[in-house]
């Protein structure tokens, strides 16, 4: 069995993690990070359907999703 190399093991997840391609020759920045939305007070009062920015997805812990793709209809034919 070969020796674990740690140091390839972190150059390559920082290598992922920085993983952007330079575009008009931009840095490199993460898509990730370019596509970043400040949480702010409204957010975390009225979040987006698909954006869950806290457990149970509001202050009141509604934990509902507004969402619809899912529906008693379809349920029985979802597959991992």
């Amino acid at each position: 069995m070969k020796p674990f190399n740690t140091v390839k093991l972190f150059a390559s997840l920082a290598f992922q993690l920085l993983g952007a391609s330079v575009v008009s020759g931009q840095a490199l920045i993460p898509a990730v990070l370019r596509n970043y939305q400040p949480v702010t007070d409204e957010r975390l009062r009225k979040p987006e359907g698909e954006n869950w920015l806290m457990n149970r997805r509001t202050y009141d812990g509604w934990g509902y999703s507004p969402l619809d793709q899912i529906t008693p209809a379809n349920v029985a034919r979802l597959r991992p």
